[in-house]
C-alpha cells in the first residue's frame, strides 16, 4: 500500500495533530486503499457532492487572505489558502462533520490551534482570526513574510500601552521592512477604538467630524516609533540604506546610524532606531507618568541591545521541488542541540537516506518503527538513515515526543528557520537517497518500506 501525505503549499505552520506512534490512527486492515492526501484547495476540487467554504475574517469582520486551512475527513486531509475574499473552498463527496485546523497565518495574526468542526451539511464555516495587536505578541515575533524573528526584550513585555508592528514590502523593488512603534493606550482601549471606527463614512461630514474629535482625544498620549528593520536584496551599503525614502524623508533624516544585522538568503538586513528628536520630540499629551516611563525604557535600549534580539532567517520563496541530480545542502540542528552541516553528514557514508517528515503527517509517524528496523542493516551496507523534521523548529517538544514514542534511535535533525526554502517538498513523507557529495540519486514519495530496501541495494550495487 502506498501511503502518502501530499503537501503542496510551501509555507505551513503546523498545528499539533499527533502525539506519537501510540496515538496515531491506523488505516491498515480492511481499509487497504486509504490514502491520506493534502491537495491544493484554493479552488474547489473536482468531486461528486458539494462544497464547504471556510471563511476567515479578522476581529473587524474583514476577510483575511493568505491563511492556510486544513480540511480533514477520515481518509483525506486537504490544505487550502484563503483568497482575497477570505475563503478557501473544499469539496467533499458526501456531507459530514469534518475537522478544520488553521495551519498557517499571515504576519500580524495570532496562531490558532483550535480544532473546528463543520456542520453535517454543505455550507460555510466562519472563523475569526485575532490580530496580534489585540491579543499580545508573546515573547517572540516571527515575521515570516520579511524573514525576521524578534525576541522581545524585557522592556517590551507586559506593557500598559500597545506595541504596533508592521511587516510588509518596503517598495516595489523587492525590499522589505519592519516598523515597531508604541501607543500609550491600553490594549482594551485600542481594540475599542478600532472597532468603533472600522468602517468610517468619510463622505458623511458629521460622522467624519466625530471620528476626528475622537481620534484627537485617543491619540493625545505618547505615540512614537521605535525602530525600522530594512531587508534589501540590492546590495546596498550601510550608508546607502540611510538614503532610502520613507514618505518625503530619507531614513537617515528620521533615524540614528544603521546597524548591520547580517545576511540570510538574498537579503541583507539593517536595524535603524528612530531618532524622535529629529521628528520634533515625543509628545506626551495626557499620558500618565507610568506610560512615559514605559516608553522611555524602550526608547533607551541601545542599538546593540536591540540587535542581539533580532535574528535574520531569510524570506521563503516558492521554488521547484528538488529532483534527482540536484544537490542537497543545509545547516542542520540535531535534536540534541548540536549544529552540523549536511556535507559533514553525507561525507561519512557511501549513501545517506534522508527521510523528511512532519509532526502532522500520520503516515510519517506510522512508518518510523519500520524505518528504525532498517537502521542496522542499512548501516552494514554503507547507508546511514537520518530524519529531517520539517516543523521541529516550532514544534520541537512534540517532534521529540513522537520520536521517543516510536523508539527511533537514528539521528534526526531540523533546519532552523523556514525549512521549505531548503527542501520545498510537496508530499509527506519524502525520502531522498544521496551520495557523499549530497547529490540526489533517488527520491521516494510516501511510506514505502520495501522500496527503501530495494533502492539501497540497487544504488550500492552500482
Amino acid at each position: 500500500m502506498r501511503k502518502q501525505f501530499l503537501f503542496v503549499l510551501t509555507a505551513v505552520t503546523a498545528a499539533v495533530m499527533l502525539g506519537g506512534c501510540n496515538n496515531t490512527k491506523s488505516n491498515t486492515g480492511t481499509n487497504t486503499n486509504t490514502t491520506t492526501q493534502v491537495t491544493e484547495t484554493t479552488e474547489a476540487q473536482p468531486a461528486a457532492g458539494g462544497e464547504y467554504n471556510i471563511l476567515v475574517v479578522d476581529e473587524n469582520d474583514n476577510p483575511v487572505p493568505g491563511v492556510i486551512v486544513q480540511f480533514c475527513t477520515d481518509s483525506m486531509c486537504n490544505l487550502g489558502k484563503t483568497k482575497e475574499d477570505g475563503i478557501a473552498v473544499f469539496a467533499a463527496e458526501t456531507p459530514g462533520a469534518y475537522t478544520i485546523h488553521i495551519q498557517g497565518v499571515p504576519d500580524g495574526f495570532a496562531e490558532d490551534e483550535t480544532e473546528y468542526v463543520t456542520e453535517e451539511s454543505y455550507g460555510q464555516l466562519k472563523l475569526v482570526l485575532k490580530n496580534l495587536s489585540s491579543t499580545g505578541y508573546g515573547d517572540v515575533l516571527k515575521l515570516k513574510n520579511v524573514g525576521i524573528e524578534f525576541t522581545l526584550p524585557e522592556e517590551m513585555k507586559n506593557l500598559k500601552g500597545v506595541l504596533d508592528v508592521t511587516a510588509a514590502p518596503f517598495d516595489e523593488e523587492g525590499r522589505v521592512y519592519v516598523n515597531l512603534s508604541y501607543l500609550g493606550r491600553s490594549r482594551e482601549e485600542n481594540n475599542e477604538f478600532n472597532k468603533k471606527w472600522v468602517n468610517i463614512n468619510y463622505d458623511d461630514e458629521e460622522e467624519f467630524a466625530a471620528y476626528m474629535a475622537d481620534a484627537e482625544s485617543f491619540y493625545n498620549t505618547v505615540g512614537a516609533q521605535l525602530f525600522y528593520i530594512i531587508g534589501t536584496n540590492h546590495g546596498e551599503t550601510v550608508d546607502e540604506i540611510g538614503n532610502l525614502m520613507v514618505g518625503e524623508k530619507a531614513l537617515k533624516e528620521i533615524t540614528k546610524d544603521p546597524v548591520a544585522l547580517g545576511k540570510a538568503g538574498e537579503y541583507e538586513y539593517f536595524l535603524l532606531p528612530v531618532d524622535m528628536e529629529k521628528l520634533g520630540g515625543v509628545k506626551t499629551g495626557d499620558a500618565p507618568q507610568e506610560i512615559i516611563d514605559e516608553y522611555n525604557a524602550m526608547a533607551g535600549l541601545s542599538s546593540d541591545e536591540l540587535a542581539k534580539n533580532i535574528r535574520v532567517l531569510g524570506i521563503m520563496k516558492d521554488a521547484d521541488p528538488l529532483k534527482v541530480g540536484d544537490t542537497i545542502s543545509f545547516d542542520a540542528i540535531g535534536f540534541d542541540g548540536n549544529k552540523v552541516n549536511s556535507a559533514d553528514i553525507f561525507a561519512k557514508n557511501d549513501l545517506t537516506m534522508v527521510n523528511l517528515w512532519g509532526t502532522t503527517c500520520h503516515w510519517c509517524i506510522e512508518e518510523m518503527p519500520d524505518v528504525e528496523k532498517l537502521k542496522d542493516d542499512f548501516a552494514a551496507k554503507g547507508c546511514e538513515i537520518i530524519g529531517v523534521c520539517q516543523d521541529a523548529d516550532s514544534k520541537l517538544d512534540l517532534a521529540t515526543s513522537q520520536l521517543e514514542a516510536c523508539g527511533v534511535t537514528y539521528n534526526n535533525y531540523y533546519v532552523d528557520g523556514y525549512h521549505n526554502s531548503v527542501f520545498n517538498i510537496r508530499e509527506y513523507p519524502t525520502t531522498y537517497f544521496v551520495d557523499k557529495d549530497g547529490k540526489i540519486l533517488a527520491i521516494i514519495v510516501g511510506a514505502e518500506i520495501d522500496k527503501y530496501k530495494t533502492t539501497v541495494d540497487e544504488l550500492l550495487a552500482e
